[in-house]
């Protein structure tokens, strides 16, 4: 587990950097596709967080834990932390709003509604009201069947997957916070179901289902972009759209196949990884704001580069404020 959520970090942070590269660049020119490749090949990233959290949470041995015992020490790992760094992003994004004292307030409260107060937390808002259902979602997964469970995931993939569809054709803003977690109940139980799995996983199957997956979305980016506009485009990288979630599946399978790994570096940087996914747009933006020109260059050596020293900033930050009493709790 711990392999497999250092993993996504490091692949959440690639994935804000090449970001840049798809949107800052000529569409078709080769740095935009060294970018688009790039930002392909880490779209499993977030799904393999929350099939974690699925197979966490909803393992048969946890099914004794209490919901009270569930709510105070799950609930409150990620709700604090959201409501801290709802704070410190709200504020950090009114340095370059022009807006009046009530505009700026009005401009914060519809970001907290969204759930997106700033673009990535949209994760902690989704993955807090998981967390409020998991006590249900243990009793359904202990009384219910495994072809039940199989066919309730299925069919949940299903109706995201036409979901994020209509949003993506339709151009529909992006609504209340409250029910969009629910295009993700699927990820969370599949994470059980592959957690539980006795079959055995062919890793070179699942390598090709990723690679062609990521192919597939690369493509599609910039058929689309090419032939609508770059909003098109960017269906293909939404974490329910037809490619990413074979994509995230076969990703999260091959980590379960994997051997476990009891490294003492990735021991240690497990802990890390919520502080790394809240830090590192912090240090990117500041770095950005120093350094204008960060993100220019050729992108295949500024998409490793950037990632690089961004994983590192963002890990020793985490680090600093995991030691100190009245920071500890907020990452």
């Amino acid at each position: 587990m711990d392999l497999a959520r250092v993993a996504a970090i490091f692949a959440v942070v690639m994935l804000h950097v090449s970001a840049y590269g798809v949107t800052g660049t000529p569409v078709g020119s080769g740095d935009w596709w060294v970018a688009n490749v790039a930002d392909s090949a880490v779209r499993w990233c977030v799904p393999v967080l929350v099939m974690v959290s699925g197979a966490l949470l909803l393992h048969p041995d946890k099914q004794a834990e209490p919901p009270r015992v569930f709510v105070r020490k799950r609930l409150q790992r990620v709700l604090l932390p959201l409501v801290f760094w709802t704070g410190v992003y709200t504020l950090w994004n009114q340095r370059a709003l022009a807006l009046t004292w009530d505009a700026r307030l009005g401009h914060a409260l519809e970001g907290m509604a969204r759930g997106a107060p700033h673009y990535h937390l949209w994760f902690l808002y989704m993955i807090v009201l998981l967390y409020a259902f998991v006590p249900a979602l243990r009793a359904m997964a202990a009384a219910a069947s495994l072809t039940v469970l199989k066919f309730t995931t299925g069919a949940g993939f299903v109706l995201a997957a036409i979901a994020a569809v209509h949003a993506a054709s339709s151009g529909a803003p992006a609504g209340l916070f409250t029910h969009g977690f629910l295009s993700y109940l699927p990820y969370f139980l599949a994470g059980h179901l592959i957690a539980i799995s006795a079959a055995e996983a062919h890793r070179w199957k699942l390598a090709a289902v990723v690679g062609a997956s990521v192919v597939a979305t690369a493509w599609g980016c910039h058929a689309l972009t090419v032939s609508h506009q770059a909003a098109a485009g960017q269906y293909f990288y939404g974490y329910l759209s037809l490619t990413v979630i074979p994509m995230s599946v076969a990703a999260a399978v091959f980590f379960r196949s994997l051997p476990p790994v009891r490294a003492r570096w990735l021991q240690k940087l497990g802990p890390l990884t919520l502080g790394i996914y809240l830090v590192h747009p912090l240090l990117l933006e500041s770095a950005q704001g120093l350094w204008p020109k960060l993100l220019d260059g050729p992108q295949w050596l500024v998409i490793p580069a950037v990632t690089a020293a961004l994983l590192v900033g963002s890990t020793v930050v985490t680090a600093l404020l995991a030691r100190l009493p009245l920071t500890r709790r907020f990452v």
